[in-house]
Formats: C-alpha cells, structure tokens, sequence
C-alpha cells in the first residue's frame, strides 16, 4: 500500500494595518491521504465578516505537486489547470451570501502510482 498526502492551507494576515473583513466556514488547513493513484478533492468555504460586497484575491505561497500528478484548483468564478501564482476571484455580492454562495477553493488531485507529500499553501487578501 503506497501512502499520498496532500495539504492546502489558506492564510490570511490579520493585523491591525492588515485587517481582514472575512471568516472562514471550514478550517483553513486540511489534509487528506491515501493510495497513491488515488484522487483526492479538498474544500476551503469563506465569506466576508458583514456580507458586504467583496472581491477575494490570492497568492500561491507553496506548490509541492509532483511533476506527473494532474491537479486543478478552482475557486469562485474559474477554475484553473495546476495552480497559477496569483488570481482574483468573481465579485461576490450581498444576496449572493444570502443565497449561501460563498467564496471558496477546492483542489483536485490525481497522483501517480508513487507514495508522496505535497502542500499547497494560499494567501487570501480582500
């Protein structure tokens, strides 16, 4: 039995100059494993403190895929082939969070038939 291991952890600064007007609805760091081979899905849910109109931008930090595993991540709006360094998400509006419509990451793994880690690790900015 050969063991993967994915990580996706978002970040977010949060200090007073560097506020952030968001909360997070699932943990901000998750993992999963299993047989290599395997495809594996992760999902991140936020939305603002007040569900006031936002546009969520991000950075990549850290993508340790493996060279030959097949990975997408999409978030509000678009989805990407591999993971892009940076991107900004759709606006998302007022009756949108009222409609539970939330800004989101979810990541899609195919591994190869080898046992192996990565991470992938996000900064999440208003």
């Amino acid at each position: 039995m050969k063991h993967i291991i994915i990580t996706i952890f978002i970040g977010a600064l949060s200090s007073p100059m560097l506020a952030q007007n968001f909360n997070f609805l699932t943990p901000t760091s998750l993992s999963d494993s299993g047989d290599a081979g395997d495809l594996f899905e992760l999902q991140i849910s936020f939305l603002p403190n007040d569900s006031s109109d936002i546009t969520f931008k991000w950075q990549t930090l850290t993508n340790t895929f493996g060279f030959s595993w097949d990975y997408s991540l999409c978030d509000y709006n678009t989805c990407y082939i591999s993971v892009p360094d940076s991107a900004k998400m759709g606006r998302l509006y007022q009756a949108d969070f009222q409609n539970e419509i939330y800004g989101f990451f979810k990541l899609n793994v195919s591994t190869d038939a080898y046992p192996g880690e990565a991470t992938l690790k996000l900064y999440v900015y208003d």
